[in-house]
């Protein structure tokens, strides 16, 4: 008796995730109908660490149609220095960098950096084999020339993708950093995507704006704007000195905006602080779209630049106030630092704006940051001001604090769990006590939340 397909599949489908992969391998090697029927599964989610990556060519060159199989592509432990040269087969390095390049001096720097194993190289070449990929995830660092000229050629459908649809299936990418503390990725490398059809959302981290960021004379180099389809971005510990402007701005309808900035840009050279009004410039090119926006809610803040002093506008100061959000008439979710929010004016004197007259009436979810208790008489009673004009703001269901310092709390038998051992002050608590009672009378769910650097008292 023969099990049917469907039922062989939704056998592989519910394996232990932790498994899956060894199990497919193994499922597929039972017998020739259980490898076309399995095959595809096991290369639909690929996980490799750099080192693996000439395998991985020799096999999607060899049997193209296992490159197709392929959604989602996981690359880790990136390295673009060259390393010894490889035992590799010499047809297949002529046949690889002569289909990549567009003239014969191109091909041989292409063989070259095959030849020794370079990390760039072997992933750029890579990409002509993954024509439905929808979930881009790479570990980068370094220089990635030969991967940035392959992102512009999909994005404007160049050889040797004017013949096939390299990433133009493409919908999500992410670029995490487990080096976060030396390696950095120039914004050049990443506005490819923007041009692609597909792409929806973005991810990234040590993302820098700076001399760094060198461009060539491709057309995919520079951002058209309005016109992306990239709805969320989120980038967490990036240095964006010009706002990232040029990524924004490009985005036909930006729905979600996150960013958790750092004061390095470049480790040991150039340090810059958090510029909000630059962002505030760029994303009211989105207040037409926008619904969730997370402004370094839980990134660096407070610091005078150091070492090379960047092209920044006049009216543009570290830690200053971000702007308005009034017209931001599809704002949903708000996560901002208390100092970013109110305009306090360089000498810290008392806001000139209320809340009331900073948000927009779609406003749902609302995360005042970092409070001090320097802030407290500005922060009850402008709540105290947006409570009582609830009709004003339909929608309000949620209101919290994310203190600036916490108290941690200890479980039964000395265990600390993340998620449940810091809780605020006891003072923020008590002070708070009133609004939280008037919360409850007009139906707002009120209370406290922790992220970005906390001082935990003792």
């Amino acid at each position: 008796m023969y099990l049917p397909n469907e039922t062989l599949l939704l056998i592989g489908q519910h394996i232990d995730p932790l498994i899956k992969k060894p199990n497919y391998l193994e499922l597929a090697r039972v017998c020739r109908h259980w490898y076309s029927l399995f095959t595809p599964q096991l290369y639909s989610d690929i996980r490799i660490d750099a080192s693996q990556l000439p395998a991985l060519v020799r096999s999607v060159h060899e049997n193209p149609r296992l490159g197709t199989y392929i959604r989602r592509f996981i690359l880790r432990w990136w390295d673009s220095w060259d390393e010894e040269e490889g035992d590799y087969d010499p047809e297949l390095l002529r046949f690889l960098a002569k289909k990549a390049s567009h003239s014969l001096e191109e091909a041989e720097k292409w063989k070259t950096s095959l030849k020794k194993t370079n990390t760039d190289a072997w992933f750029a070449v890579l990409l002509m084999y993954m024509p439905n990929m929808t979930t881009l995830d790479i570990d980068h660092s370094g220089n990635s020339d030969f991967v940035k000229r392959m992102l512009c050629r999909a994005a404007y459908r160049e050889k040797p993708f004017d013949r096939i649809p390299g990433l133009q299936n493409l919908e999500t990418v992410r670029i995490p950093n487990e080096d976060r503390n030396k390696a950095f990725y120039p914004a050049c490398e990443i506005v490819p995507f923007f041009h692609l059809p597909k792409v929806r959302f973005l991810q990234g981290e040590t993302v820098i704006e700076n001399e760094y960021d060198k461009r060539d004379d491709h057309p995919a180099q520079k951002a058209a704007k309005g016109t992306s389809p990239i709805q969320r971005i989120k980038f967490n510990n990036c240095n964006g000195r010009k706002g990232f402007t040029e990524f924004i701005a490009s985005c036909a309808n930006l729905q979600e905006f996150e960013y958790q900035h750092s004061n390095q840009e470049i480790w040991g050279e150039t340090y810059i602080g958090f510029r909000p009004c630059l962002f505030y410039k760029a994303l009211l090119t989105q207040k037409h779209s926008l619904q969730v926006l997370r402004l370094n809610d839980g990134g660096d803040h407070e610091m005078t630049d150091m070492g090379e002093e960047g092209e920044e506008e006049e009216d543009s100061h570290p830690d200053d106030w971000f702007g308005s959000l009034k017209e931001f008439i599809y704002l949903r979710e708000l996560r901002i630092r208390i100092r970013n929010l109110f305009d306090y004016g360089r000498e810290n004197k008392t806001p000139s704006l209320s809340l009331q007259e900073i948000l927009p009436s779609s406003l749902e979810y609302l995360v005042l940051a970092n409070y001090d208790v320097l802030q407290y008489s500005v922060i009850n009673s402008n709540l105290h001001e947006l409570l009582s004009r609830r009709e004003e703001f339909p929608n309000l269901r949620k209101i919290e604090i994310q203190p600036g310092e916490a108290e941690r709390i200890y479980p039964a038998k000395s265990v600390i769990y993340w998620k449940d051992n810091f809780q605020a002050p006891i003072g923020a608590r008590e002070s708070f006590r009133e609004i939280e009672r008037v919360c409850g009378e007009v139906g707002v769910e009120f209370g406290y939340c922790f992220g970005g650097m906390i001082r935990v008292l003792s």
